[in-house]
């Protein structure tokens, strides 16, 4: 039995080689990306050490607050999947764990990508054309470049229960949506749309309610109880600024006032510039397939909506989730569009135009938009390490792995640790006085405004706060505490 098991898998895999080969491809391209960025001192605190000292903690069965947040970040995201990771992080307690993990994550969802495309078009080699734009797409190079969010995750799920809903495999479904459910709290909108879907489309109108109804308590629950009772502030995400500061404050205001609503959806321009990078990529075809592309309606209202002005560019993580869906509806779009050639031969060249049109969309908006991050990759000056980093490669070492720190974005390295401070934030309460202190002014300075702001904070560490300076070198300093003043 074992080995009729193993021969199985072994001819599935040899089957769909190429698809497994483009995915191999590119996760070995998202990990030399991570780890050179890593440490290359690219990333910041926020979130990847953010990320990392949460699961740092609760690796040591920590669940309090999160030092450089002020409190617990499951009062931040509704990321309960993290707890099913903490096995894997605990056996390498560092931020590369968590680079792998993100990078992963994007690659194999690669795989139920590729199913659907056979599904659709029942060649192999068209279907794992698919997953080269699938991969190229902004959102997930802008997403690794963050580096780490538990948004980007969701896209392993999501790909997963899109393949179930189109084969109509009720229980690998729901597994696969209970899964979604458990990475950020507003997953449940999306699982709603999974509901609502086998309702209309395939009449199962019971197990179709059950999960709109039990989505919907879930997601009310979390955004308006679990949340705010955990971070003890009001959950910002739902701010909608002129139309309301909650969800349902939001939603009446839109049915009173329709014409403010579709201003606020899409203006300023910068929003409706957002919405078209987002789909031209994929040339379009998303929108041929409507019941497939509502799907992205929760994520672009409760992005584009919002009153954070970050969440409506293309930087960030912002776009990698909406990837599933658009791809998915662009391959069942691309097929209806084939479907009105009634000659084979001409059937397979409007395949090929339009995968070709998508490979030179891809190409042409990675080009406009800044960063053009995996094509970094193909620059010499990617992997040049400069003075600044070797000297911060050098001042890290400087820090036992037990002592408390002080750190500005520049220095994820150092999170893995009980006591770890953003600066200046904590140690300007007077309240914390870190046993060292890691700044730079030629490398990501933040929450600094200049360099200058760095050489003063640090100058300030050494005249007034019982700091004395233990490493100076291309703009990289640490500063140790020599005793723990009186606040004043």
């Amino acid at each position: 039995m074992a080995k009729k098991i193993k021969k199985y898998k072994f001819r599935t895999f040899w089957e769909n080689r190429c698809a497994w080969l483009i995915i191999l491809i590119f996760t070995a391209l998202f990990l030399i990306f991570e780890f050179v960025s890593y440490y290359n001192f690219r990333f910041p605190v926020l979130d990847l050490g953010l990320y990392n000292r949460h699961f740092w903690g609760m690796s040591n069965f920590d669940f309090g607050a999160n030092p450089l947040k002020g409190y617990n970040l499951l009062g931040d995201h509704s990321h309960f999947v993290l707890l099913i990771l903490i096995p894997i992080y605990s056996l390498f307690k560092h931020p590369q764990t968590l680079l792998v993990i993100q990078a992963l994550a994007v690659a194999l969802s690669g795989y139920p990508i590729y199913l659907i495309a056979k599904k659709y078009f029942g060649n192999k080699t068209i279907a794992s054309l698919w997953l080269i734009p699938y991969f190229l797409y902004f959102g997930f190079a802008s997403a690794l470049d963050y580096p780490f969010h538990v948004s980007v995750l969701a896209v392993l799920p999501m790909a997963w229960a899109f393949y179930f809903l189109l084969e109509k495999k009720t229980s690998p479904l729901l597994i696969s949506l209970a899964f979604l459910l458990l990475t950020k709290e507003d997953m449940p909108l999306i699982v709603i749309f999974f509901g609502l879907y086998l309702m209309f489309f395939y009449r199962k109108y019971l197990l179709g309610s059950i999960i709109v109804i039990l989505s919907a308590i879930y997601f009310v629950y979390i955004t308006k109880y679990f949340l705010p009772n955990m971070s003890q502030i009001h959950y910002y995400y739902s701010d909608a600024g002129q139309l309301g500061q909650t969800w349902s404050e939001a939603i009446v205001n839109s049915i009173k006032q329709p014409l403010l609503f579709f201003k606020n959806l899409f203006t300023p321009i910068v929003k409706t510039t957002s919405m078209i990078y987002s789909i031209l990529p994929f040339a379009g075809l998303s929108l041929l397939a409507p019941e497939i592309f509502v799907f992205i309606s929760p994520l672009w209202l409760g992005r584009f909506l919002n009153t954070q002005e970050w969440r409506w560019l293309t930087l960030q993580h912002y776009s990698a989730n909406q990837t599933p869906i658009l791809i998915v509806a662009a391959i069942i779009g691309l097929y209806r569009l084939s479907k009105l050639f009634k000659n084979k031969r001409s059937k397979d060249i409007s395949v090929k135009i339009a995968i070709t049109a998508m490979f030179v969309a891809t190409i042409y908006v990675n080009y406009q938009l800044p960063g053009r991050d995996l094509f970094n990759l193909f620059d010499k000056g990617f992997y040049i390490v400069n003075p600044e980093v070797m000297s911060a490669r050098e001042a890290i070492k400087l820090i036992p792995n037990n002592a408390s720190v002080g750190v500005q974005s520049a220095f994820p390295q150092l999170t893995s640790r009980d006591k770890v401070y953003n600066v200046p934030k904590f140690i300007d309460s007077g309240e914390i006085w870190p046993e060292y202190v890691v700044l730079s002014t030629t490398l990501d300075f933040w929450p600094f405004k200049s360099a200058e702001e760095v050489q003063s904070f640090k100058e300030n560490l050494i005249l007034n706060r019982s700091y004395q300076e233990v490493f100076n070198e291309n703009g990289v300093f640490v500063v140790k505490r020599t005793n723990v003043p009186s606040p004043k």
